[in-house]
């Protein structure tokens, strides 16, 4: 490392040598060779000496505490002379000394945005920034890193962007593929401007492929081998060496299943499944990746005929052959395959130890099985390999094992399927399981009686439902019969009754069987779904993955569209969307007359992606359920009035036949004659809209922002002013006429809560509070459980309203079918918990887990629950509960902490709402023992599907940090320690949040005097660090006299950080918000309530783009709504200052009715203007009542309106203490530079940077500065 890194300096010395004079001038540094290299910084064995250029850092954000180390925003980059003469070099770039270069990096809510394209535009929306052509000028590439151009269609891996000859001023950056977001930085002339696009990541709808063809005998490539894609026209052809690239812009649709026929002469033509699953495209290691496929194996006709030869098996034309592996790889594993046709399977054979086919009973070390059967009578059928074992644990204990997969009866050729087993639960009696439940028609309404069952694939029973509508399809009593229902398994039923189509749906079994509802769908509602349909159907749910919004996880995807495909890309079916609950119906499939057929299902709409492999039926309708990956809506639509600024507050006066422009784009619209207008505007986004008028002021309106989450369009006003009625004002001011420069009005406000308003008085204390969708409408809604099980559900009108309430005691089965009441309240958790698109919930409670399926609708709520089939918690009581994603299936799946010798239990989720023990065969103890036995919180850290750590909290044992392996075992666990004087028994609660803008998220601690925080990762996996005793970080106090019971995590200043609302109790009030400041620290705390608090709820109920607290009364049961808000305040005195600090402007303070009367601070309008000040860069600071501030941009004859968004909680100042550094690996590693100014644009606040770099700055908390790096 160190000496590429001394090469890498070498050659921009060089270069900053070769360019002297080119891009602008920087003074050389001391030559002293004595200071010491700090730690921060490469060591490199030398100083560098190049000369820098200006740069100025943007959207440098301070929150409510001192900016020291660690904190990585402490390190600020001055760009040299040779990082920009060595990206201009390999780019083939020029620049010129007028312009300005800008660079930055595009940043989501968890890191770096990857494979963003950004279009980049001046003020009138002319494109500035081009990407491809000789003026070419933007670049995917940071300044002070080794340029990589292999990349040119949007943000590699760190997410940055440079962009050269940028004219000076404002410019406009768009996020336009990969992300929803903008931003604007300005250029300044012979200088460098570093900033960040805010983003939300939309995930790519597509991806590219490399695979290599490989001959499966000697593994070597297979030159010209051809690989067809199910759903696709077209084959792809292997290269010389076996290598087959699909490329991005043809590539495969994310989320995909796909079947892959490989054919090279000399080879049979062979089948195997592939997916393009969202884990693997997320967990790439690179931004545009191709996703690795390299296990198409093809078999040579050859040796085939070898295998049969030696088996004794007769190949025919007809005679398909059929090879998989048991996964994960065991020995002693049955294949007991079923079928259509039973006689035409023929017997499995088993792969020896030295990787041939023998007459064996069971799978060997190889795992590994081929079969051939006689497709004559089966052509295309399914065939299903059914998998079972029983192995010992290392307590001696019988582990059954089982499985089942599906694989094509293709006459002539190879199908390649793997059989995936899993572990039941200790002391399963039988490899079956049992099934219960109703059958219901597709439409709602009471169970249907008489209804038959088969089971496609089973042993041919058929099974019915009684006089009330249930079916039971019992375990078999042979211990290793795989009949009727293989545990672990997916399966077809085949459901009929009179009135109704031949229903096929999916049913899965888990380990333990369970309770699975049916459907029939009626005869009469098909045909008017699917008028004069001809051939196969299908009905459907499309679901929303979730991953980038998880509040949409398993909620219907709205305005999806589909097609359906056959093998060879033929488009086929009528595809027909019939409600807004995500259900599709699809006509008139060419299905076989005989025999089911496959199509594969795909998302079309533009920037969502899903392909999936279905089934249909001649002789019915087919039910499926799919889950797309939906992206966040690109546009939504701004509403409202354009009205004057001159009047009252809250006058409302109509400005009508305005033009409107969107700063950075070409849009230009008219409002009507009363001002009403409707532009459509990218979403989660911040723009300035320019209103002009004749007779008026050009007005530039800075406070419009398109939050990217909201369902439905929402309404602003934007702001304008008569010449006369501004030159009014000035005169009201004191001013005379004419006025020089621009004008600047606005409001000072403060982001929170309104005061709380009751919306219901419960009979019960409140132990739960969830927000969540609770019915069949978009709007958010609410329950609460009381410690009794008392539950009340709230339906929301998105208004922030609750007209209509369902109040009902709680009641479940136990384990032998007995009604009981809920009569203790532990724990609760919600989530779509059996995927069927409905809100469930999970409660711990009565010592149990009890699962009680959501029904969505206003009359019931909740079905009656269940508790879990198996016993969970024999050797402990569990202590605490969250939800966790542990087997990347998408179902939410269960960590607890349970007291004991065994304090971590993971639970799978069979998708029905019970659960198992994760890897019940290896068990899942603590494996060294020393976690405690009476845990009292846990929290789980998690990636999109995959988990970091586990952290469980013992007041004896402490902070106990679990790692895991590519199996899921445990590793020894890690111990992370307490800030000094935090006593264990203080610990109350551990939670995991952004607390940083890594893409890592982290944890904080909540004790009783305050809150703890650990960024990053977990210490076993950071390089030289210790593995012990990791110190949490003080990241807040709380009052004396204040008792902290909940916290939840908000954005209540919308600034992208994380900020924390806390319940409990004690005279200093009972609820509290802290601001956070982006580092894991959070600011002093301010009360909002000053009664007991039992839980508290956040979510936008009103769908105006704040979130909403609702918090429950201890004692009284009331709930109380504070709206989210942003409220105006008063006493605030601004101060406007320039570029150089310098004070600009004449300040005046309207009062309510608009008029100014000699106030020296807002009044309770909390209205400000600035006359007289110069056209540019200015800067609007709180002075006196609090800290914020507004940079905006002043324009001579023209007025800008902004929200100066402040806290007027203390300190108004804080701190920064760090270092200037020439980045040379990152933006956290580089060389120290000594000499350099340092100063805030529109402060005072300047100064130097020492030996080692160092510096210290004074700046207005919670704000947001532009700092200058000057040499």
């Amino acid at each position: 490392m160190k000496s590429g890194l001394a090469w890498l300096l070498g050659i921009m010395l060089l270069l900053s040598g070769c360019g002297s004079g080119g891009h602008g001038a920087g003074k050389d540094e001391p030559q002293d060779q004595t200071d010491p290299v700090p730690t921060c910084c490469a060591d490199v064995g030398e100083r560098r000496d190049p000369p820098f250029s200006t740069t100025y850092l943007f959207q440098f954000k301070t929150g409510s505490s001192d900016i020291v180390a660690p904190n990585p925003d402490r390190l600020l980059r001055i760009i040299t002379e040779a990082d920009i003469m060595t990206l201009m070099h390999f780019a083939g770039a020029s620049q010129l000394n007028r312009n300005g270069i800008v660079g930055g990096v595009v940043q989501g809510p968890q890191g770096p945005v990857r494979e963003a394209a950004l279009q980049v535009t001046d003020a009138d929306g002319n494109i500035i920034g081009h990407v491809t052509g000789t003026s070419r000028n933007l670049f995917y590439n940071s300044l002070g890193r080794i340029p990589d151009f292999t990349i040119d269609q949007g943000t590699a891996s760190e997410g940055t962007f440079t962009l050269f000859n940028a004219p000076p001023g404002e410019t406009f950056f768009q996020v336009v593929r990969g992300g929803r977001g903008n931003g604007r930085i300005t250029s300044f002339a012979s200088a460098v401007s570093i900033g960040r696009i805010d983003a939300l990541p939309v995930l790519p709808e597509r991806i590219g492929l490399l695979g290599v063809a490989i001959d499966a005998f000697t593994g070597a490539g297979v030159p010209g081998a051809s690989a067809s894609f199910f759903g696709r026209d077209q084959a792809e052809t292997a290269n010389g060496a076996g290598l087959i690239l699909i490329p991005l812009d043809q590539g495969l649709p994310t989320n995909g299943e796909y079947l892959v026929r490989l054919a090279a002469p000399g080879f049979r033509e062979t089948t195997r499944r592939f997916s393009t699953s969202m884990r693997d495209v997320i967990t790439r290691q690179q931004a545009f990746d191709p996703l690795i496929d390299d296990n198409m194996l093809l078999y040579s006709e050859r040796n085939i005929e070898d295998w049969a030869q030696r088996l004794g098996v007769a190949l025919r034309a007809t005679t398909s052959v059929i090879i998989g592996r048991i996964t994960p790889g065991q020995a002693n594993v049955v294949i007991t395959p079923t079928g259509a046709d039973p006689a035409s399977l023929g017997r499995v054979f088993y792969f020896d130890e030295s990787g041939n086919p023998a007459n064996l009973g069971k799978t060997t070390n190889t795992s590994s099985f081929v079969l051939f059967p006689d497709c004559a009578q089966n052509p295309g059928g399914e065939i299903f390999l059914n998998a079972s074992v029983i192995s010992k644990d290392p307590q001696n204990n019988d582990i059954l094992s089982t499985g089942r997969a599906i694989a094509y009866c293709q006459p002539g050729e190879v199908f390649f399927q793997n059989v995936a087993i899993a572990p039941l639960p200790v002391g399963s009696p039988s490899f079956s399981v049992p099934v219960n439940g109703a059958v219901r028609p597709e439409s709602g309404g009471s169970p249907v009686a008489g209804a038959t069952l088969q089971i496609i694939g089973g042993d041919g029973t058929t099974y019915f439902s009684d006089g009330q509508g249930q079916f039971t399809i019992n375990a078999s009593g042979a211990p290793d019969s795989i009949f009727p229902l293989l545990a672990n398994s997916a399966y077809t039923i085949k459901a009929e009754g009179q009135g109704f189509l031949p229903t096929y749906q999916p049913l899965s079994t888990g380990r333990a069987g369970g309770k699975r509802n049916l459907i029939l769908l009626e005869a009469d509602r098909m045909t008017r779904l699917c008028p004069l349909s001809v051939g196969g159907s299908l009905v459907g749910t499309a679901r929303d993955l979730g991953l980038v919004d998880p509040s949409r996880k398993g909620r219907a995807a709205e305005g999806v569209s589909l097609k359906v495909f056959k093998e060879n890309g033929e488009e086929v079916g009528r595809s027909v969307s019939f409600d807004d609950q995500g259900r599709f119906v699809i006509c008139d499939l060419p299905v076989s007359p005989n025999a089911p057929s496959l199509f594969q299902i795909r998302v079309t709409s533009p920037e969502d992606s899903g392909a999936f492999l279905v089934t249909a039926y001649p002789d019915g309708v087919a039910v499926v359920s799919i889950d797309v990956n939906k992206a966040l809506p690109r546009e939504v639509s701004l509403r409202g009035q354009v009205q004057s600024l001159a009047g009252p507050e809250g006058g409302n006066i109509p400005s009508g036949s305005s033009q409107l422009a969107v700063l950075g784009s070409t849009q230009r619209i008219t409002t009507d004659s009363s001002g009403q207008f409707d532009l459509s505007m990218g979403s989660n986004g911040r723009y300035i809209v320019r209103v002009e008028k004749e007779g008026h002021l050009p007005s530039y309106n800075y406070q419009v922002e398109t939050p990217a989450r909201r369902p439905t369009d929402f309404s602003s006003p934007l702001w304008t002013i008569s010449a006369g009625d501004a030159y009014a004002l000035a005169q009201q001011a004191g001013l005379s006429l004419p006025l020089q420069g621009g004008i600047l009005m606005g409001k000072v406000l403060v982001h929170g809560f309104d005061d709380p308003v009751s919306i219901a008085a419960l009979g019960a204390p409140t132990q739960n509070l969830r927000f969540g969708f609770f019915d069949q409408d978009t709007h958010i809604d609410l329950f609460s459980v009381s410690e009794q099980g008392m539950m009340t559900l709230l339906f929301g009108d998105g208004r922030g309203g609750f007209p209509s309430t369902l109040s009902f005691q709680l009641k479940y089965r136990d384990r032998l079918e007995n009604p009981q009441d809920l009569a203790s309240v532990q724990s609760v958790e919600i989530g779509d918990f059996n995927r069927d698109g409905q809100t469930d919930m999970i409660v711990f409670g009565d010592n149990t887990l009890i699962f009680f399926p959501g029904v969505g609708n206003r009359t019931i709520g909740f079905e009656e629950g269940s508790e879990n089939p198996t016993s969970l918690f024999d050797s402990g009581s569990p202590k605490a509960m969250t939800v966790a994603e542990l087997n990347g299936d998408s179902a939410p799946d269960l960590v607890l902490a349970v007291s004991g010798p065994s304090p971590l239990l993971r639970l799978v989720n069979q998708t029905d709402g019970s659960f198992v023990p994760f890897e019940a065969a290896t068990g899942v103890d603590d494996p060294s023992g020393i976690c405690g036995d009476n845990p009292t919180a846990i929290a789980v850290r998690q990636v999109g599907l995959a988990v970091i750590d586990i952290l469980i909290f013992d007041a004896a044992r402490g902070l106990c940090d679990l790692t895991f392996d590519n199996a899921g075992s445990p590793n020894a666990p890690i111990t992370l320690t307490l800030p000094t004087a935090v006593s264990p028994s203080d610990v109350i609660a551990i939670k995991t949040a952004f607390l940083d803008s890594d893409n890592i998220p982290d944890y904080l601690l909540l004790h009783k005097a305050g809150g703890a925080f650990f960024l990053g990762l977990p210490p076993a996996q950071v390089q030289d660090t210790p593995t012990t005793n990791i110190a949490f970080l003080p990241s807040f106090e709380l009052p004396a006299d204040f008792i902290p019971t909940r916290m939840l995590f908000t954005d209540i200043n919308r600034d992208s950080r994380a900020d924390l609302v806390i319940g409990g109790a004690g005279s200093t009030g009972e609820a509290r918000f802290l601001i956070g400041s982006g580092n894991g620290a959070f600011g002093s705390s301010k009360s909002i309530l000053s009664s007991p608090v039992s839980d508290l709820a956040l979510a936008d109920a009103d769908t105006d783009g704040k979130e909403d607290l609702i918090l429950s009364g201890a004692s009284s049961g009331t709930l109380q709504l504070f709206r989210g808000s942003d409220r105006p305040q008063a006493g605030v005195r601004i101060e406007a200052r320039d570029a150089a600090g310098e004070l600009v402007g004449v300040a005046a303070y309207p009062d309510q009715n608009g008029r100014i009367a000699g106030a020296t601070a807002t009044t309770d309008s909390g209205r400000f203007i600035f006359f007289n000040v110069p056209a540019e860069l200015t800067n609007l600071i709180v002075a006196e009542g609090g800290s914020g501030n507004a940079l905006v941009t002043a324009y001579s004859g023209g007025l800008s309106y902004a929200h100066l968004n402040m806290n007027p909680i203390q300190p108004t100042t804080v701190m920064v203490d760090g270092q200037v550094i020439n980045p040379t690996a990152g933006d956290l590693a580089g060389i120290s530079v000594e000499g350099i100014e340092v100063n805030s644009l529109g402060t005072p606040a300047k100064t130097m940077s020492g030996t080692e770099g160092r510096y210290q700055l004074h700046l207005g908390a919670n704000s947001e500065h532009i700092l200058k790096i000057d040499p």
